[in-house]
């Protein structure tokens, strides 16, 4: 899990025997005092970055770096032991010395990897080799069975290891091909087996792949987002533009159209005058209504202007008119009771006139308050001279 991943890397960077990053794969062991034991492999970084980058000029793809100890493991079938004994198998990688401890069951004891080979220096080598069967006897209880050297020059260095140690001394029998390593690597494919290219550095050639698809569908997108929006905003524009046109139509045709709705009444209107003419009478309330103001248009009063109109089911009227000359010392009041009376009349009488404007001009000095209803306007400009008292009434009729 997690924390066992933190404790290994913590592991790998107090015991590393190089300088930079190192990368690093586990391998279990046989349980010791029901805690399960692991064999760390790792390789610095660097090499590792050596490898991807000449694999990849030479158009390859590594997806898995195997420890050479593997190969050892593979070895055991031609050692014929017994299940509860164990091995010692060492070789010989590029000059570097690598062996492994393991039982007859094929579980894995120890690892381990040292800096000389035999080919570079077989005394050595067999020192380094009796230091591991020692360890493992005294530290581990582990008792070692024999020694078996696989590789290149094995028979050639027998003898020179059988000098340091006092166990038996073997090449591993048959022939070493030289494909063996690749052939331990194929073999090994798996979860299970320790690789060094750790899953992202496998993934990524793919993500690169990936990654250089994405960017150019992200372009063409982009391309073909940047295309059609050239061409909605040139619609927009073109649209708009149709937009305008039509709405100076539209309120050409709208003056057009209340010209003619004006034109249209005033066809009508003479149309109706000239029925009336051609019937050989005229509508005689405007008739009625001027007799019936001959009786109730107050003496004081004198009515100026009339004006009938027939609009629809009902009749428009205007009138006007002014006040008559007086000797009176209270001509405003005369006026004023005079226009009480008069719009009293018309609205009682049978015409049942309604009065919807009124107005009502006499001189008074400034400050002064109107004796009548909200219809009577005063003049209260003081430096006005005083203009004759008139009225105005309109309002309609049936």
């Amino acid at each position: 899990g997690a924390n066992m991943e933190r404790l290994v890397r913590r592991q790998v960077e107090q015991h590393k025997p190089f300088e930079g990053t190192a990368v690093w794969a586990i391998q279990p062991t046989v349980q010791s005092n029901q805690v399960q034991g692991l064999v760390v492999h790792m390789l610095p970084r660097t090499l590792l970055d050596e490898i991807l980058r000449a694999s990849t000029q030479a158009q390859l793809r590594i997806r898995a770096l195997f420890p050479a100890t593997l190969a050892l493991e593979d070895q055991l079938p031609l050692l014929e032991l017994d299940a509860d004994e164990v091995a010692l198998v060492a070789t010989d990688v590029g000059g570097l010395g690598s062996l492994i401890l393991i039982r007859g069951d094929n579980q894995l004891l120890m690892a381990r990897s040292f800096s000389t080979g035999w080919s570079q220096d077989a005394e050595r080598f067999a020192v380094d080799v009796n230091r591991t069967v020692l360890f493992a006897g005294q530290q581990l209880g582990i008792g070692v069975v024999g020694v078996w050297l696989f590789g290149q020059g094995a028979q050639g260095v027998q003898e020179a290891v059988q000098r340091q140690i006092k166990l038996p001394v073997e090449p591993v029998p048959g022939e070493i091909e030289s494909t063996v390593w690749a052939a331990t690597a194929a073999n090994r494919q798996g979860n299970l087996a320790p690789n060094l290219v750790s899953r992202d550095l496998q993934v990524a050639p793919q993500k690169k792949v990936l990654l250089r698809l994405t960017t150019v569908v992200t372009l063409l997108l982009m391309l073909m987002s940047g295309i059609v929006a050239f061409a909605m905003n040139r619609i927009v524009k073109e649209e708009q533009q149709e937009v305008i046109k039509l709405q100076a139509l539209a309120a050409q045709l709208q003056i057009n159209h209340r010209e003619l709705q004006r034109l249209h009444m005033d066809v009508l209107a003479k149309q109706r005058l000239v029925e009336d003419l051609g019937d050989g009478r005229l509508p005689a309330a405007p008739a009625w209504l001027l007799g019936y103001l001959s009786e109730a248009l107050p003496p004081d009063l004198l009515l100026t202007n009339l004006q009938v109109r027939l609009r629809n089911d009902h009749w428009q009227v205007r009138m006007s008119g002014a006040m008559q000359p007086t000797t009176n010392a209270q001509p405003d009041l005369i006026f004023s009771q005079a226009i009480n009376l008069f719009s009293n009349r018309l609205v009682q009488g049978p015409f049942q006139f309604q009065i919807t404007n009124s107005a009502a001009v006499l001189p008074r000095s400034a400050g002064g308050a109107a004796p009548f209803g909200d219809f009577l306007r005063l003049n209260t400009t003081a430096a006005q001279p005083a203009k004759p008292s008139h009225f105005e009434f309109i309002g309609s009729m049936q």
